[in-house]
């Protein structure tokens, strides 16, 4: 085998195991910022096919992990010539300016053992992979074999380990147990990001694998007694520097606080947001798009000030750069873009902002529990601002400046605030600390213009959806408090759809209709146990008989007309009888009403509408009379 001759002063190396659809070009443009040599391990089938792409050239058949021992002894004692090792997939798309950048942050920051991130359009099996934006690395126990980059000490550890899986898989989880878990020395880098081509699975060197790459996984943790754990996450990292920086306080509701950041990114797409998780569920807010501080701790209400001098520690620490620190509370909302914008216009020659600014005195000035609380504790916090009177800004939305963030992280012993402010009894303590700090070492302090008109940053009283509308077109208001959960889900989902709507306070009462009458229909009751029967006996004819005269037939008053006979049955069953009951109704005849004849003399009855001639003469008119037979329909005589 062709031994390598290592030439030059560089001081990286890239080994890529390469096959007929690699990329590789790629990560030789720019060239100016090329600060590596690349190592080509060719599998396929043209000899001689990309000889003249890179600096160090063999090819070899098999697949990627079990032949890197074969290239490194082509390099002999040569390989640890370099100070970090690079082995990205042939379908990994990047370019040298990246690939430069990424050496450079891995010897920066002092890791042993790393990867890129992957772009979010990128093919991937585990999603702790893909590029985080409020990063700039982040600490974890889990490497993916796609893309290892190496220190060469951790190199020569792990080499032994290349052969014992032809897939790969199962390296991610052995590679930390051999080199202990040592404590933020493993990353994913966040600053740089490449692209994976190709579906997980489904390169070429997968379909000469002898087994199952599951397989490959369980045999080499059973060997090195390494624990499977799928649920990748990270310990912590260091945030990536942004003009604008938000730290967000929060303790419960995920999906609010889901919907929250996702406001703060659409109307804020250039800032960084880190979440300080004040509840007691160590994983809450794990998951979301933002950075969470390694030291959040449990808070309660009204002592809110370790908040904010945690997060500023924390981003001193790792040297994060930014311009303006903003305070945020989980119940407000932006409504509109330009915030940074409106930050510089407002801030020039200002070291810190916020909402009502007020100053106090003395103790008769303190007009609220809050004031008088502070002055209870005046010997303490007196000491150290080294004035005789205190400022207060509103809570939520307070801005610092980077440099008056330095300098009060410079002029305090922090462990001894970190005490009194973990002691300290006074009541939105957040309210007064900061900006009476910040004014005591010389910074410049203004509060944000306010229209008298408007008030949609207050302390009590949601915001009702008209004031969210009119702050959404007000120029001086770009975020409303408090709106909280239901309220907030609803006013972030119009928001982004576009806008809020004015909602008319009176709109039009409609009219009431006239209801339609209804027929009540009464229920028909039904007896239990109990049943009636009714037989109708067929009715006689009427005996008549022919009267004197020439007078119509009348009814001969001896016999009864009509009989009506109904047969009533009443059936009780029990369980030895039946008894029958039977009852006769007869209904008695109505007499005949016989109209008199007109005494002479009198004057006679003119005919009217409705009246009757009778037929004998002389009798004149009458009214009809009523007979029996008008009440069964029939004349007589019929």
């Amino acid at each position: 085998m062709t031994r390598f001759e290592v030439k030059g002063d560089k001081r990286f190396l890239v080994i890529g195991r390469v096959g007929d659809t690699s990329i590789h070009q790629q990560w030789l443009q720019p060239a100016e910022y090329k600060n590596f040599d690349l190592c080509l391990s060719y599998f396929g089938n043209t000899p001689q096919r990309y000889v003249n792409d890179c600096d160090f050239y063999h090819e070899i058949p098999g697949l990627k992990w079990p032949t890197v021992k074969d290239t490194i002894e082509a390099f002999g004692d040569g390989i640890y010539h370099y100070d970090a090792i690079w082995m990205p997939d042939d379908d990994i798309s990047a370019n040298a300016y990246d690939i430069n950048r990424m050496f450079k942050i891995f010897m920066e920051q002092g890791l042993e053992l790393a990867q890129p991130s992957l772009t979010q359009d990128s093919y991937y099996g585990h999603g702790i992979t893909l590029q985080n934006s409020n990063y700039y690395l982040r600490y974890s126990q889990f490497i993916e074999p796609m893309v290892p980059l190496y220190t060469r000490e951790t190199f020569q550890k792990l080499l032994p380990t290349f052969e014992k899986s032809e897939s790969g898989w199962g390296l991610d989880f052995v590679w930390p147990k051999v080199l202990g878990y040592p404590h933020e020395k493993l990353a994913i880098i966040d600053e740089v990001a490449v692209k994976h081509t190709r579906r997980v699975g489904g390169g070429e060197l997968y379909k000469n694998i002898s087994g199952s790459q599951w397989d490959d996984l369980y045999r080499i943790t059973a060997e090195y007694d390494a624990a499977i754990n799928f649920r990748m996450t990270h310990y912590g990292g260091k945030p990536k520097g942004k003009r604008v920086m938000f730290a967000l306080l929060a303790h419960k509701d995920e999906h609010v606080l889901a919907a929250q950041i996702e406001n703060i990114r659409k109307f804020n797409p250039e800032a960084g947001i880190v979440l300080y998780n004040g509840g007691e569920d160590s994983q809450f807010g794990k998951g979301m798009n933002a950075a969470v501080c390694e030291y959040s701790r449990h808070l309660t209400w009204g002592h809110l000030a370790p908040f904010l001098w945690d997060v500023m520690k924390w981003l001193n620490e790792h040297k994060v750069n930014y311009e303006y620190l903003v305070n945020l509370d989980d119940d407000m909302l932006f409504v509109k873009p330009g915030f940074e914008a409106y930050l510089d216009q407002t801030m020039r020659g200002y070291d810190c902002m916020g909402w009502d600014m007020q100053t106090c005195r003395s103790v008769r000035e303190a007009d609220n529990m809050n004031k008088q609380s502070m002055w209870k504790e005046w010997g303490r916090w007196g000491s150290l601002f080294q004035t005789d009177h205190f400022l207060r800004y509103f809570n939520p939305t307070q801005v610092y400046r980077r440099g008056i963030v330095k300098k009060m992280l410079k002029a305090a012993d922090v462990s001894l605030v970190d005490q009194w402010l973990s002691e300290s009894q006074v009541v939105a303590l957040e309210e007064f600390f900061f900006v009476t700090f910040a004014a005591s070492l010389g910074g410049k302090c203004r509060e944000f213009p306010r229209d008298q008109r408007l008030n949609v940053m207050r302390h009590e009283h949601e915001i009702e959806q008209n004031e969210a509308h009119a702050a959404m077109h007000h120029y001086m208001y770009h975020t409303i408090h408090p709106v909280k959960g239901d309220r907030l889900l609803h006013l972030h989902n119009q928001l982004m759809a576009g806008d809020i709507p004015y909602v008319d306070p009176n709109p039009p009462q409609p009219q009431p209709q006239p209801s339609p009458s209804v027929q009540v229909r009464r229920p028909l009751i039904r007896r239990k146990r109990v049943v009636l029967k009714k037989r109708l006996v067929p009715r006689k004819k009427p005996l008549l008989k022919k009267a004197a005269g020439k007078r119509k037939k009348v009814l001969n008053n001896k016999k009864p007309l009509l009989k009506k006979r109904v047969k009533m049955v009443k059936a009780v069953k029990t369980v030895k009888t039946i008894r029958t009951i039977r009852t006769i109704r007869t209904v008695k005849p109505v007499k005949a009403v016989i109209p008199k004849k007109p005494k002479s003399g009198k004057k006679r009855i003119q005919p009217k509408v409705g009246m009757k001639k009778l037929s004998a003469p002389g009798r004149g008119w009458a009214k009809p009379q009523s007979t029996i037979w008008s009440k069964f329909g029939k004349k007589v005589g019929a």
